[in-house]
């Protein structure tokens, strides 16, 4: 599948493996819009193609987010934290890409970057299980090194292309 694609970045340190994402994605015929979370915004000041923010949000005189949900084929976060993994879960929406959760049908693919320990933990899994009640994917999360630390129990990596092979493959694409 390619098309046009949506891709959420939340706050993660894997999200600065997301100009690989970007050109992969591009490789792969999907023509991209980038969304931040306010705490993602550090990671993306090398991305080459225009980052939406909340400041942009908060700017706009139309509903922005509204309007970046028009004619796209996927909504992928990636890197999706576990809060907003659990803000998306409850229904909030704190920022842009939370808003753009609510107001999209399902689904919205997630991307889950958090060590081992957290995705383990049952407030995860419990938000993890109430977005798939709402039709959302949540894919496992990749076994990869960290790029935060040396420790065994760590996953928090660069985004891999198989987050890309999920929306390809993808049967219930919208």
């Amino acid at each position: 599948m390619s098309g046009r694609l949506l891709l959420g970045v939340t706050g993660s340190s894997a999200a600065s493996s997301v100009p690989s994402l970007l050109n992969a994605a591009a490789g792969r015929g999907w023509n991209v819009k980038v969304v931040a979370t306010p705490h993602a915004e550090p990671f993306l000041s090398h991305v080459q193609q225009h980052v939406h923010t909340n400041a942009e949000w908060r700017e706009s005189a139309a509903p922005l987010h509204l309007e970046l949900l028009q004619d796209i084929d996927a909504f992928l976060i990636a890197p999706a934290t576990a809060n907003t993994i659990g803000a998306c879960a409850q229904g909030l929406a704190g920022n842009l890409l939370t808003a753009l959760v609510l107001a999209h049908k399902p689904p919205v693919h997630f991307w889950p970057t958090m060590n081992r320990q957290m995705w383990r933990n049952p407030a995860v899994q419990h938000n993890v299980r109430k977005l798939s009640m709402f039709r959302h994917h949540v894919l496992p999360p990749d076994p990869s090194p960290s790029l935060t630390t040396d420790h065994p129990t760590a996953a928090v990596g660069p985004i891999s292309g198989t987050v890309l092979d999920h929306l390809a493959h993808c049967s219930y694409c919208p």
